[in-house]
């Protein structure tokens, strides 16, 4: 899965780059989501089938789950080393979206402590954390869209403190970005299930209801994880360094 992520990224960015070089970070993900979307479809296939299954929820889940953290690493990779190999003006012009998104959340969280920032943080995760669920509900991808998003987030970081040689901004992102991701990788795992199971089982069917239970959990788990992602983001990432 690490040389899965890594080969469709990398092959994302070189098209990208080759075909619509002036919009090649948009087109960079969507590139990549159409790749990893047969991918996910299976996944959540398999995944809907153990709606039946009586084992401890994470459990249960935790092989796609891991499949997702190392497809999450083959992409931070490929993205990471395209962010130091390439010049600094196709760098800013391919991960200029997340460049922008990096900026704009450094200056929060060095600048707000306290609880009026942790519930405008949470509520901005919760935000994302439902695209995600619509997405995966709808088309299936949403797992794989915010997996893919917080990648090239995580590389161009990652990517700008090799090229600066300093590491507290990225420790900084670590201590909250680790179990917010977390958070997303479940949230879309759930919607993909539920998206599923509406198929495969007829609504008001004991099936049908394990199903939406199943996937209620993973969802309350998620937003428990972005909780926990708040108050790191708030209480600890602003005192690193």
């Amino acid at each position: 899965m690490i040389l899965f992520g890594f080969f469709y990224s990398s092959l994302a960015v070189a098209l990208a780059l080759f075909i619509f070089p002036r919009e090649a970070g948009p087109v960079m993900l969507v590139l990549s989501l159409a790749a990893f979307m047969p991918l996910m479809l299976n996944l959540m296939q398999t995944e809907s089938l153990k709606d039946s299954q009586s084992r401890f929820l994470v459990k249960e889940h935790w092989p796609a789950l891991k499949l997702f953290v190392f497809l999450f690493i083959g992409m931070l990779v490929s993205y990471t080393i395209w962010f130091l190999l390439l010049p600094a003006e196709t760098t800013a012009n391919l991960f200029g979206m997340q460049i922008e998104t990096i900026t704009g959340r450094g200056v929060e969280i060095g600048a707000l402590v306290g609880a009026e920032s942790f519930f405008a943080i949470l509520l901005n995760n919760i935000k994302v954390l439902l695209v995600g669920i619509v997405l995966a509900f709808v088309f299936g991808a949403g797992a794989v869209f915010i997996l893919e998003w917080n990648a090239t987030v995580l590389a161009t970081l990652l990517g700008g403190t090799i090229k600066n040689g300093i590491g507290i901004g990225f420790a900084k992102f670590l201590v909250h970005g680790i179990p917010e991701i977390s958070a997303y990788f479940v949230g879309g795992l759930a919607g993909g299930i539920i998206s599923l199971g509406i198929a495969r089982h007829q609504i008001g069917t004991k099936d049908f209801k394990k199903t939406i239970v199943d996937s209620a959990e993973l969802i309350l788990l998620s937003i428990l994880i972005l909780v926990i992602a708040g108050l790191l983001e708030v209480y600890i990432s602003p005192r690193i360094g």
